[in-house]
């Protein structure tokens, strides 16, 4: 927790790590659980040599990476043993500029809220009597170790106000326009299916080998 999530805290008088507990505390989950992926994450960074050699900067970033991911894996693993879905949190202006981890926070058998700008997610918690805490609380990935806490309009150099305007198609000034512009040019492979020697799909490559059609379809002449 960041020292001005702390401040807010302290504030409201909320226990930290307060968004994390007040969002649950108005969730109100049948279920909660917690897993600590701490030792997880260290093992993994102890084990990859390449690591080493990065600077601090970039071994942060590849770090946090490798915290979204493990982070996924615990909650398909807790999906798996009650037979549930993975429920996604990304929206449109994480997806325009790909702001999220690929086969991380990017991955999710749910994503309620794709296609939705910031401010329409703000609003359907408004809606549904979310406490302006929660609602207006700064977007924050919190993966870096050196910049705790960082806030993603920092990292995205353009506020989510902006995102939207753009993601609306409305006049927006030539800075922020460049800017996601640029990002989404550049994080263009985090939307995309991995490349294949051809676009194939699995039923055009299987039926041939099978020598039958598909068992759910039916020739009505």
């Amino acid at each position: 927790m960041s020292n001005r999530q702390a401040e807010v805290a302290a504030a409201l008088d909320l226990e930290p790590p307060f968004t994390d507990q007040a969002a649950l505390q108005f969730i109100r989950a049948n279920l909660e659980d917690t897993v600590n992926i701490a030792s997880s994450v260290h093992a993994l960074g102890e084990q990859v040599s390449h690591l080493q050699q990065l600077t601090d900067a970039r071994r942060d970033l590849v770090v946090g990476n490798i915290k979204a991911r493990i982070r996924m894996v615990a909650q398909f693993a807790i999906d798996n043993a009650n037979n549930g879905l993975v429920i996604g949190t990304d929206h449109a202006a994480e997806t325009v500029m790909g702001f999220v981890t690929k086969f991380g926070d990017g991955t999710c058998d749910l994503a309620p809220l794709s296609g939705l700008v910031k401010g329409q997610v703000r609003a359907i918690a408004r809606h549904l009597g979310a406490p302006e805490h929660l609602e207006m609380k700064t977007p924050t990935a919190d993966l870096e170790e050196l910049r705790p806490g960082k806030p993603d309009e920092e990292a995205h150099d353009v506020s989510h106000a902006k995102i939207d305007v753009y993601l609306h198609g409305q006049p927006l000034n030539e800075h922020a326009y460049a800017s996601i512009v640029r990002t989404y040019d550049n994080t263009r492979h985090k939307r995309e299916l991995p490349l294949a020697p051809c676009a194939v799909s699995a039923e055009a490559y299987i039926e041939p080998l099978l020598g039958t059609a598909h068992p759910t379809r039916r020739n009505t002449g």
